[in-house]
């Protein structure tokens, strides 16, 4: 079923969630090549470790900073082709190290640890070292450890919303790797030194979720209803006012195998669907490996024109598919067409754009502003709390590109703002 963004009622995506879930988890043959991003959060340019043509192992170094405070980890054994750079539509142009994949090389051997022994900054420091991202976010998860600790969070949200129509790969994760995710967040909260924890789950209605979420051990399973974008509404009904730590139940899976077998995130549970892949299923992927495999190997039906990678509100359309997976890409999404609606109208004041808000902005105001030329008089209603994730201009009926348009108020504000500060 293609993908359709009705211009009558706003967004609407074909739910892909069913067919994804209920198929069995598969795990991916090795390609013959793997491209991996030599990237790390803030942390500027790698250097490589190996030498082109040098072996390297599954877990080890695979490139660090120049003061060795972050790294990046080998997703398989091989042999180092090349060193390379690479347009990526999420990390721009980066360097990217070229493998050849030989399973019959031995990972790197790793020890894990007893995680009863260990302190809070000893789980923080097993999070670093394994280079775990969370795919909520985007970001790793030992900094979240650390932010949280600073703030004195008292509550640990397991995520496993899959906040976006045809994603299923949290509750794919939670269904199949419950008992890893769930000594996560006890570690997690080990970290924390104290707390309490739940799971978010998104219920759609479509689906029963009592086998996946049933026995996963927590005293509070919240299951999270309506449309989407529904993380900002569970937040406002049900966390108003705590100081909570969000953490995706992959990180979280990842930080149990981080602390007891001391291994590395070196793979993603990922949904692949849309209307040119023989039906939707969720797959574990190793780093590196190119979409373009992924989709073949699922099974084409066609070539695709539209690639979504990440979700539906704040992923990144492309038109190539040679593109390497790392771990904060929880969805592939291969369309052969997107029916985009085009503006037809200014803006009727539904009001959608304001309920799907997470940051409570008047976006509609603003927009009625722009459209009357009064840009500076919009730049009040709190462009600056703009987080960019899209939502008002894919609720918008009239197909007015909302989120541009208060991208480039919160420029001109900055703008304003500099000039201020240096003729004072």
């Amino acid at each position: 079923m293609p993908l359709k963004l009705n211009p009558a009622d706003g967004v609407r995506f074909a739910q892909f969630k069913e067919q994804s879930l209920t198929r069995p988890l598969f795990r991916l043959r090795s390609p013959e090549t793997v491209t991996v991003p030599l990237f790390a959060f803030g942390a500027g340019s790698m250097l490589p470790i190996p030498r082109v043509g040098e072996s390297v192992a599954k877990n080890s170094m695979l490139a660090r900073t120049r003061n060795s405070q972050s790294w990046v980890v080998c997703p398989v054994s091989g042999k180092l082709l090349r060193i390379e750079r690479r347009d990526h539509p999420m990390m721009g142009n980066v360097l990217c190290a070229v493998i050849a994949v030989r399973d019959s090389l031995p990972a790197l051997d790793v020890k894990g640890h007893n995680p009863h022994s260990m302190t809070p900054m000893g789980i923080v420091q097993a999070a670093r070292m394994a280079c775990i991202i969370d795919e909520v976010d985007g970001l790793p998860l030992y900094y979240k450890l650390m932010k949280g600790m600073k703030e004195d969070a008292q509550l640990i949200v397991a995520d496993a919303l899959d906040d976006t129509p045809y994603i299923s790969s949290a509750l794919k994760t939670v269904s199949e790797f419950g008992d890893e995710a769930l000594d996560g967040v006890g570690m997690a909260l080990k970290a924390l030194d104290g707390g309490k924890a739940l799971l978010a789950v998104y219920d759609s209605g479509e689906i029963s979720l009592d086998s996946v979420v049933g026995n996963f051990g927590f005293t509070d399973v919240c299951l999270v209803g309506g449309g989407y974008p529904a993380w900002s509404r569970f937040e406002e009904e049900r966390l108003r006012g705590r100081k909570v730590l969000r953490i995706g139940v992959q990180a979280l899976r990842a930080l149990s195998l981080a602390v007891r077998d001391g291994l590395p995130q070196t793979e993603s549970v990922i949904t692949v669907c849309g209307d040119c892949v023989d039906g939707a299923a969720n797959i574990v992927v190793p780093t590196g490996v190119t979409v373009e495999y992924i989709l073949r190997e699922v099974g084409l039906r066609r070539m695709p024109e539209y690639i979504i990678l990440g979700d539906t509100m704040r992923g990144v359309t492309c038109t190539s598919a040679d593109i390497p997976v790392m771990p904060g890409i929880r969805g592939i999404c291969a369309m052969s067409s997107l029916d985009i609606p085009q503006k037809t109208q200014g803006c009727i004041s539904c009001g959608r754009c304001v309920e799907v808000c997470p940051r409570q902005i008047f976006v509609s105001e603003i927009v009625r502003l722009c459209e009357r030329g009064t840009k500076k008089q919009a730049i009040r209603y709190g462009v600056s709390r703009c987080d960019g994730c899209g939502a008002c201009s894919a609720v918008c009926p009239s197909g007015i590109e909302i989120s541009a348009m208060v991208d480039e108020l919160a420029d001109m504000e900055y703008a304003a703002r500099k000039q201020q500060a240096e003729e004072s």
